[in-house]
């Protein structure tokens, strides 16, 4: 049998160095990656209109050990995923909002959370990014939680998916646990059909195994 021509070899040393090599975060600290994450392309339910029930979106990118799910705080029309999107309509209220859930059972220091955000309401509104206590209870229109720390914020614009990164001030380590992160928005939004547009939406650190 002849052997590979050592071009061939160098090519396929490469190629197997890419398929096992760790996908690195752009712009993130040395060593850190994608914790948890969602792309919303695997949505049971894409668009509910107004009739049917919204169900959560599970992770699409997870770290051994972290689990996690998409949701919102009420249904309403044009709340839920949308082909790739998760949309929510705010129907004027403030305790109307997205938000994620993830449970670790490791340790993990978070650094920096990173979205895709659009919006319809020509106000430009600024959205909170809040994390719960770990192991508070989920939450709900009724009760939108208590205890919770801002992480930052950032802005949304009308018109075209904009990039978002909401970095710490300092990296956050959280125990093992469920934890919240609610997108809320700080003000009332002007139109009563003013719908948030999030995709994308990753963390990013590190875990401690």
């Amino acid at each position: 049998m002849s052997k590979s021509p050592r071009w061939m070899k160098a090519v396929w040393s490469l190629a197997c160095a890419v398929l096992v090599a760790p996908t690195a975060v752009l712009g993130a600290t040395a060593g850190s990656s994608v914790i948890i994450g969602w792309d919303f392309r695997n949505p049971q339910v894409y668009r509910p209109g107004c009739g049917a029930t919204t169900l959560p979106v599970a992770a699409t990118h997870d770290s051994v050990g972290v689990q996690g799910q998409f949701f919102h705080t009420a249904s309403g029309c044009d709340t839920g995923a949308v082909g790739g999107w998760w949309w929510t309509n705010f129907l004027n209220t403030t305790t109307n909002f997205p938000y994620l859930a993830f449970t670790t059972t490791s340790p993990i220091t978070l650094q920096e959370l990173r979205l895709k955000s659009l919006e319809n309401d020509p106000t430009n509104f600024s959205v909170a990014v809040e994390l719960s206590p770990v192991n508070s209870p989920e939450p709900t229109t009724s009760q939108p939680g208590t205890g919770y720390s801002s992480l930052g914020s950032f802005q949304v614009n009308s018109g075209a998916m904009a990039s978002n990164a909401v970095t710490l001030a300092a990296p956050l380590t959280l125990q093992p646990g469920t934890y919240y992160i609610r997108f809320r928005p700080q003000s009332s939004p002007v139109v009563g059909t003013a719908w948030l547009a999030l995709d994308d939406v990753v963390l990013v650190g590190t875990v401690s195994y």
